[in-house]
């Protein structure tokens, strides 16, 4: 845990409550986007109530400045370590990619003084997803899949997802870079629509940027979308679905509008590594309309 200035409190315990937020389904609106497992949250749950003085000081302490404490799962104060140099220079939390986000890592391993401690990941990625028959998308705990988070040729190892893909989904992609949308089983993480390391809120925040010259407003509804029916716009071009099998198919075959305004929502499997955390409204071809979804998942080496 660091400086809790960027948990927004000074207190230990007001971090850890931070941290729960995400698990608790609440919202975390201009934060970055990170949860705990349920088993992590219930160990985290037990130190807040816990009735041991030892652990209440601990609580109740501050964090010194510049300065993170290293806490086992029983709320003992195992170590205080510098930030900068011991946390931020950490190449195994990767925590370089989230700029000022001090709590988001993909995990990764502390050396304290030559005993070894594996830190749980918290980061979750985002990309939008599809249904190719006309359902709402939903959500997906057991097809994982690989993705080059950086984008192929970057020197950053493929990770597995701990979701992904229904059988009757697609991603949302395009090939920004020109190089391919998958590879050997591999997918671009550049390619899909979602937070892209915190850098958008979410993938439909993304789409909206990346088409905006394209963004239309309904008349009706006030709503902003993307339309696929003209051949010769860049989205109709450019535009496309990735199935669970690999296979690519124009966006616009199978749809002739992508909202981009979402609602947010919170769905989540019992281990909350896998949450829908945003849905938008697509329109298909013969007219009707269903739900898109953000799919937050996380990854493993």
């Amino acid at each position: 845990m660091g400086n809790l200035r960027k948990f927004g409190g000074k207190y230990v315990k007001v971090g850890l409550k931070a941290m729960l937020a995400a698990a608790e389904g609440k919202k975390t609106k201009g934060k970055t986007h990170n949860t705990l497992s349920k088993e992590d949250a219930d160990k985290l749950r037990a130190i807040l109530n816990s009735n041991d003085p030892a652990v209440q000081q601990l609580l109740n302490s501050k964090i010194p400045k510049k300065k993170s404490f290293v806490i086992d799962e029983n709320g003992k104060l195992l170590d205080t370590i510098d930030t900068k140099t011991q946390v931020m220079a950490n190449k195994t939390l990767q925590m370089e990619k989230h700029g000022m986000f001090w709590e988001r890592s993909a995990g990764g391993e502390l050396d304290l003084n030559g005993t070894k401690l594996q830190v749980a990941g918290t980061e979750l990625h985002s990309p939008i997803k599809i249904a190719l028959d006309g359902a709402n998308a939903s959500l997906n705990s057991t097809n994982q899949f690989k993705i080059d988070l950086d984008g192929f040729n970057q020197g950053q190892e493929a990770v597995r997802t701990s979701g992904g893909l229904n059988q009757n989904e697609a991603w949302l992609v395009r090939d920004k870079d020109g190089d391919g949308i998958m590879r050997q089983g591999v997918v671009d993480g550049r390619d899909v629509y979602g937070d892209h390391f915190g850098k958008f809120g979410n993938g439909y925040e993304e789409l909206a940027k990346d088409f905006a010259s394209e963004v239309r407003t309904d008349p009706k509804t006030g709503k902003r979308y993307i339309d696929l029916t003209d051949p010769e716009s860049r989205a109709a071009k450019q535009l496309k679905l990735l199935d669970i099998s690999g296979n690519l198919v124009p966006a616009g075959k199978v749809l002739s509008r992508v909202d981009v305004d979402f609602k947010d929502v919170m769905e989540a499997d019992r281990t909350g590594q896998n949450q829908i955390r945003q849905r938008g409204e697509v329109t298909y071809k013969d007219g009707h309309t269903a739900t898109s979804a953000d799919q937050w998942y996380s990854t493993s080496k």
